[in-house]
């Protein structure tokens, strides 16, 4: 059965995660002033992939590791009116 979970990250900052195997990233945004990442899950899975997200602000210096392909740029979330925007990535 599939259904669709919903995981707090910080931010900015680094979020080690367990999701169930073969889980799905959709999207990340901003639900109440928290950056979350919604990803869609095999809830019968029984197995985790272990995953690294990483939020960095405008203007913060990143890794040059974020430059590979290993690294997946997720999404640019805007939260404050504007005033504050992090860039999400998976390391």
């Amino acid at each position: 059965m599939n259904a669709i979970y919903k995981y707090e990250l910080a931010s900015p900052g680094k979020t080690s995660l367990a999701i169930p195997r073969g889980g799905k990233i959709l999207s990340v945004g901003n639900q109440s002033e928290n950056l979350v990442m919604w990803v869609l899950v095999d809830t019968l899975e029984d197995r985790n992939d272990f995953v690294d997200i990483r939020a960095f602000e405008t203007g913060q210096e990143i890794d040059d590791c974020f430059l590979d392909e290993d690294c997946k740029f997720l999404g640019t979330v805007v939260f404050e009116s504007g005033h504050y925007v992090v860039h999400v990535f998976r390391t």
